[in-house]
């Protein structure tokens, strides 16, 4: 059964806000996100490319005789790459933690809201109750408890992307 949505022609300056402070936050979080795979691309083409030519390198130095000059140069050519591997590991460590966070750690009360304005939320309501039972909850809801349920997914995405932000800061 279909039912119909209904816009009010105005919106309180309130909710506004609250929907303007979301979207922002959010864009915040994509940016980041892009941002972060953009440089992991990189990152991955850059190491490919030296790894390439490392291994070119290694061949020939190992085809070569065997003098103490082509050992200590494959051994700190080994140890250059130990050390690249390490770095390469940190950057797709860093990487991961800004890309994780995807959930408001420890949020405070809800405060009066219900949880039903994010996709985890839903999901998670739908679950256990119809959609016909969400669409009555959603419209019975007045400006107040819209307002309350706003504050309470604005706060949650403000956390995530302060998370992120802390990530992206230890990684650079």
């Amino acid at each position: 059964m279909a039912r119909d949505i209904r816009f009010r022609d105005e919106v309180s300056p309130n909710i506004e806000f609250l929907l303007q402070s979301y979207s922002n936050t959010q864009e915040v979080i994509q940016f980041i996100d892009t941002k972060v795979g953009a440089y992991v691309a990189l990152i991955g083409i850059l190491a490919s490319l030296l790894v390439s030519n490392l291994v070119h390198v290694l061949t020939e130095l190992a085809g070569k005789s065997s003098g103490p000059i082509i050992y200590g140069l494959l051994v700190l050519t080994g140890l250059l790459a130990l050390a690249f591997l390490y770095q390469l590991v940190q950057v797709f460590y860093r990487a991961y933690e800004v890309l994780l966070p995807r959930h408001g750690a420890a949020l405070m009360e809800k405060d009066g809201a219900v949880g039903l304005f994010s996709a985890s939320d839903i999901s998670a309501y739908l679950e256990e109750h119809s959609l016909d039972e969400y669409a009555g909850v959603v419209d019975a809801m007045t400006e107040q408890d819209l307002i309350e349920e706003l504050a309470y997914e604005a706060a949650k995405l403000s956390q995530i992307a302060c998370a992120k932000l802390q990530h992206l800061e230890k990684a650079t």
